[in-house]
């Protein structure tokens, strides 16, 4: 992956001051809720059962709910939990998204 090279060995670049490596990192992916769900590869309907990437919690409860759970929140351990169930109904992820072959890139990482 071209990518995770450029992350890992970066590239070699003459300046005026010497030779310097630069590395190279997916900083940051931008979109509105449908288009990040779709690259991320989480429910592309918000009227399923588990439409928000950030949470577990149930679409009838989010919606009488004015805070979050904390317990709900997706993390590392259970997203991959999630994705070996492959129970798109029970977890509202499709599948494990391309991004995710990249080094230092993980959907549930993202900052918002």
């Amino acid at each position: 992956n071209h990518l995770n090279k450029l992350e890992i060995d970066g590239l070699t670049i003459k300046t005026s001051e010497g030779i310097k490596q630069v590395y190279f990192v997916l900083g940051l992916v931008v979109g509105d809720n449908l288009g990040l769900n779709c690259i991320l590869e989480f429910s592309k309907s918000f009227s399923a059962n588990y439409f928000c990437r950030f949470c577990k919690e149930k679409k009838c409860v989010t919606q009488k709910s004015y805070t979050e759970n904390v317990l709900l929140l997706r993390n590392y351990h259970n997203y991959y939990e999630d994705i070996n169930k492959n129970d798109f109904k029970q977890t509202g992820i499709n599948k494990e998204p391309i991004l995710h072959q990249l080094t230092s890139f993980h959907a549930t990482k993202l900052q918002y």
